[in-house]
């Protein structure tokens, strides 16, 4: 297991809780994008584009389940990054398709497309900055 992984375990996330607490995070996001993508359309300022917005709201849901998986004997493989991959793009579908169902919002492959780069991004740069730590 890296050393980054280590220094953030706490001594509440030993033994079988661990992955329980580890969930604890990702599903709150889960929920606040949930929550955010039910505001209307007409009521969002966002000081930045869209795209970087989506980018970094779904980097971020990537960095917290890598953080959950890597509580299983398996959470460094190839296979974890590929599932939390399959489970985001889940997510983000969802995510789109109800935004769509509220008003003066749609649904837009483009931000799919900028979710999933997000947390591809995530994926791939905190499982690299493990490995190399663990490398020295």
């Amino acid at each position: 297991m890296s050393t980054l992984l280590r220094a953030l375990r706490g001594p509440l996330t030993t033994g079988r809780l661990e992955p329980v607490i580890r969930a604890i995070p990702a599903a709150l996001y889960m929920a606040a994008i949930f929550l955010a993508s039910s505001v209307p359309g007409n009521e969002i300022t966002i000081a930045f584009d869209d795209r970087v917005a989506h980018f970094l709201e779904y980097f971020v849901l990537g960095a917290l389940l890598l953080f959950f998986v890597s509580s299983f004997r398996w959470g460094s493989s190839r296979i974890a990054g590929a599932a939390i991959l399959v489970f985001v793009s889940l997510h983000a579908v969802a995510d789109e398709l109800h935004q769509s169902l509220v008003p003066h919002r749609d649904s837009s492959l483009k931000d799919w497309v900028f979710d999933m780069l997000g947390a591809t991004t995530a994926v791939l740069v905190l499982r690299s900055l493990a490995r190399w730590r663990e490398n020295g």
